[in-house]
């Protein structure tokens, strides 16, 4: 609504520069301070503080066994609101399963939901001591820490994540450290209330506790990164730990992940090897292979998924990616999934 006012007020061929201008700057102005709108960064009130942004996604699967289908897979909201220098707030709401349709029978269905991905407020000391409470993404996976969907390199998330409690609802103290020429990231936190806003196919632990630390190098060619994440279900408690690291080589990027899990006495880990080659300016060839021994299952897992993304601008994104896997057992998961993002 916004971008349309702001074009709205340029319409007027005939206006004269210095017209032009004061238009601009009356488009621009309100009663709570300036307004500025760019588009993929959303809408900023910087009079107060407030930052409205958000996404929409949507994907067409067609696996090996026939089944093809293109979801609406939902509407995301995001708001940043920094009404003083030390406090923020951030939300991210999620409007989900819109539309989903069958294409080869043409079946349609939608049971639009809402469910809050991201809840919290921070109280922001200094670089090294940070403190948060709510509903926050389990900083135990590099992946876990982009700030949303739309900038990771794939469309589907690998296979060992699933090991891992997505979010957590609780505190997280955070930091940064600048020990010579390296730079220092940490993350302590912990899940001591009720999951808040599960959805249907979540099974939270019910508390946790975790870390993670990462080691930057100077200029940020390359970090390495360790964590570890103790949860308790049902009375029982299970242990993960992971190491990751991320390399940057001009414009290229390698990133890799193992975890190793104890989930009930049943032990489970697996690795990932993922890199993403710029081909030409805002065209990246990406590739990721898997391997992971999941509990309950004799057969170890191997997976390996070839596309692109493409973003001819910074606020559309463009993904593809061929599944392909050992023939058990991920049969069902063998085929193209495709997605396109819009950031608003």
């Amino acid at each position: 609504m916004v971008a349309l006012l702001l074009a709205f007020a340029s319409l007027d061929g005939t206006a004269s520069a210095e017209q032009t201008d004061a238009a601009g700057e009356a488009a621009n102005e309100s009663f709570i301070g300036p307004i500025e709108y760019e588009p993929g960064r959303g809408v900023r009130f910087e009079g107060i503080g407030l930052h409205l942004g958000g996404f929409s996604q949507i994907e067409l699967t067609a696996e090996n066994n026939g089944d093809t289908s293109l979801e609406l897979d939902g509407i995301n909201f995001l708001v940043n609101y920094e009404p003083v220098n030390f406090l923020r707030g951030f939300m991210e709401l999620e409007v989900g399963d819109l539309l989903e349709v069958e294409l080869n029978d043409g079946k349609a269905e939608s049971g639009p939901t809402t469910i809050f991905e991201r809840l919290y407020g921070d109280l922001v000391w200094s670089d090294a001591l940070n403190l948060r409470l709510g509903k926050f993404q389990t900083p135990v996976s590099r992946r876990h820490l982009v700030p949303a969907e739309p900038f990771v390199w794939t469309t589907t998330q690998p296979e060992i994540l699933q090991a891992t409690d997505e979010h957590q609802t609780g505190g997280l103290l955070y930091g940064t450290f600048f020990p010579g020429q390296r730079t220092l990231h940490y993350w302590l936190y912990g899940q001591f209330v009720d999951p808040f806003d599960v959805e249907s196919d979540e099974d939270p632990a019910d508390r946790s506790v975790g870390g993670r630390i990462e080691s930057v190098a100077p200029g940020e060619a390359y970090s390495i990164a360790g964590s570890f994440l103790a949860s308790r279900r049902d009375g029982r408690w299970s242990y993960l730990t992971g190491l990751d690291t991320q390399w940057h080589i001009g414009p290229h990027e390698i990133n890799a992940e193992f975890i190793y899990a104890d989930r009930e006495g049943k032990h489970q880990y697996g690795f990932y090897l993922e890199g993403a080659y710029q081909l030409v300016e805002s065209f990246y060839l990406v590739t990721r292979y898997e391997y992971s021994d999941p509990v309950g299952s004799d057969t170890p897992v191997h997976l390996g998924d070839f596309g692109f993304v493409w973003t001819p601008r910074s606020y559309l994104h463009f993904k593809a990616t061929y599944r392909v896997a050992n023939e058990k057992p991920l049969d069902d998961e063998r085929g193209l999934k495709a997605s396109f993002v819009v950031l608003f």
